[in-house]
């Protein structure tokens, strides 16, 4: 199995699969419309589900050879409708859903093509997520957010026209990151030599234990000669999707094991000299392992109260940036 992928397979549905269709949507969405609206409308349910199998589009996702959720897929003038991604609770949470989202968007734009989906208005955090992964509001109406991601030559606000050369030289050939010499444009003429970071990728994790309590490492840092206070981290392995990566390096680091790993954002930690693109996760459920560290990494784990985090950024005790930027983001947005 190529460890940088999920081992999902899909199959277009059929007639037989219908009420394994209707039991799915049951149970993705039962306890919700209960706890909203007070209750559950069958009858509602089965219209849905009626109107969804005529749109067609729906194909099975299959996992070790058992179903464990859908997606639909509708060709569209203007591009490819995302309809449903639906996945089974206990398949929730894994990383199968962004990767089914990231598959769909890379098919459509190798085809030039947009995708597209909406989204209820209430959904804020679903609103921001997708933003962060590309997606941008193309119209609102009085329910819902209608939203696009466009091949990358298309995107409004991120049109490519030929302003950085390619990599005229690679300068070091790391282990985990590259350093290139590249070309950039003057607006009076010519060019101007810049090196830069080109970067595969980082994750940070915030693991909240079951008493609310942070998990805080101690971290000896090379680069700046001493320990630093920090949430885990790490760099992704080439094509490794990033919710792997989060998973692999929180148990790394902490010798802890998520039940839950769930995205919060992704920002550039430093676009001035690197591309590194850093998605941040809040793990729960966490159960202990043991640490796997590699023989240069020094690091100690600190369970913290919250408020003891917050006091410590500040007091000026945590310095590092990406911590800060996760937990504040997670304490006030």
């Amino acid at each position: 199995m190529d460890p940088a992928k999920l081992p999902y397979r899909l199959r277009p549905a059929t007639a037989d699969d219908r009420a394994w269709l209707e039991g799915l949507r049951r149970s993705v969405y039962q306890e919700l419309f209960v706890a909203t609206f007070g209750g559950w409308d069958e009858a509602r349910h089965a219209r849905h589900c009626a109107e969804c199998w005529a749109l067609g589009g729906i194909s099975l996702v299959e996992l070790d050879g058992e179903r464990v959720g859908m997606i639909q897929l509708l060709e569209q003038p203007d591009g490819i409708e995302i309809g449903e991604i639906q996945l089974r609770p206990s398949h929730q949470n894994r990383g199968i859903g962004s990767q089914l989202l990231r598959d769909a968007i890379a098919r459509a734009h190798e085809q030039r093509r947009s995708v597209l989906l909406s989204l209820g208005l209430k959904n804020e955090r679903a609103h921001r997520l997708y933003r962060q992964l590309g997606f941008r509001d193309i119209s609102q109406s009085d329910t819902h957010y209608h939203m696009a991601h466009s091949p990358p030559r298309e995107r409004a606000g991120h049109e490519q026209p030929a302003t950085v050369s390619q990599p005229s030289e690679v300068l070091v050939r790391g282990n985990r990151f590259n350093v290139e010499r590249r070309h950039v444009p003057k607006r009076g003429g010519g060019s101007e030599a810049r090196e830069l970071i080109v970067h595969p990728g980082s994750v940070v994790i915030l693991p909240l234990l079951d008493d609310g309590r942070i998990v805080l490492i101690r971290n000896t840092r090379f680069t700046v000669n001493r320990a630093l206070w920090e949430l885990p981290a790490g760099t992704r392995k080439p094509e490794e999707p990033v919710e792997l990566c989060a998973a692999r390096e929180l148990e790394e680091e902490t010798g802890y094991r998520a039940r839950e790993l769930r995205e919060l954002l992704a920002f550039y930690p430093a676009p001035g000299i690197a591309d590194e693109r850093m998605f941040a996760f809040v793990a729960r459920g966490l159960e202990p392992t043991r640490q796997q560290l590699d023989d240069t990494e020094q690091i100690e784990v600190h369970p913290t109260a919250v408020a003891e985090v917050m006091r410590m950024i500040e007091a000026g005790e945590i310095e590092d940036g990406k911590t800060i930027a996760t937990v504040l983001f997670w304490r006030f947005v």
